[in-house]
């Protein structure tokens, strides 16, 4: 029944009359960074149930206050991105904006839910009730969002070396490690990038290579491992996966 609450429906409309949100526990006022936002990832619980006031109900949750759904039961909180795609439009509108670590109740009408027609075993024109609890908010970006304004902002000798980086890829730590330390040395960045170098019509000033990692070794060894590798701004073709900033 997790596809009850998963879903590609339209996102929510301006107003909708029948749609409420009551805040039941946790704080009801935060400041903006403790807040979940559109395009955040939200992680919470949910118990799904039929609203008393749905007129239509399936046959297996018939009674006032039969549970529908309920990631408590499973013991594990759902994640979702508030992207106006993955969840339904009423659950989705009644994160956005509510505390970290605040518990709501939202009544979700049929066009805020699956409309007319229903959806995983939930009838054409039910009403929903959601309780809910947000116990986490993480905006998540992607380092090819802040780039450019990053890149521009350094200066040229540093550009060189972001430059020099992003012409290998974040696949590439295997090979560049050649001595399987589970680090990159400044001679093992400087031999990758020579080769790649040797191809240039207009070479970088060799005093520059080893200097390459000084941008990304957050932790001041002279080398990097694989968790700084991974924060190099790699080419959008090379690399997928986005980082966040988490609340909560």
């Amino acid at each position: 029944m997790l596809g009850a609450v998963l879903s590609l429906a339209a996102p929510a409309k301006p107003t909708h009359a029948n749609y409420s949100l009551t805040i039941t526990g946790g704080p009801s006022n935060c400041n903006e960074t403790s807040k979940a936002h559109a395009g955040d990832t939200a992680t919470f619980h949910y118990v799904l149930r039929y609203d008393e006031s749905s007129a239509v109900r399936s046959p297996d949750a018939s009674h006032p206050g039969d549970v529908i759904d309920s990631s408590r039961e499973r013991g594990e909180p759902l994640e979702a991105k508030l992207d106006g795609a993955s969840l339904i439009p009423g659950m989705e509108r009644a994160l956005v904006g509510l505390c970290v670590g605040a518990s709501a109740i939202a009544v979700v009408p049929p066009e805020l839910g699956y409309g007319a027609k229903g959806s995983g075993g939930i009838p054409g024109g039910a009403t929903l009730n959601f309780e809910m609890e947000l116990l986490r908010a993480r905006k998540v970006f992607s380092p090819f969002d802040m780039y450019e304004q990053y890149f521009e902002s350094q200066p040229p000798w540093t550009q060189v070396r972001i430059m020099l980086l992003r012409s290998l890829g974040p696949r590439d730590f295997i090979d560049v490690d050649a001595n399987l330390d589970g680090h990159v040395s400044a001679s093992e960045l400087r031999t990758a990038l020579v080769k790649i170098d040797e191809k240039h019509a207009d070479p970088v000033p060799l005093e520059h290579y080893g200097d390459a990692l000084h941008e990304f070794d957050f932790d001041s060894d002279k080398r990097l491992s694989i968790y700084e590798w991974r924060y190099v701004p790699w080419p959008r073709r090379a690399y997928h996966t986005d980082e966040g900033h988490e609340r909560g």
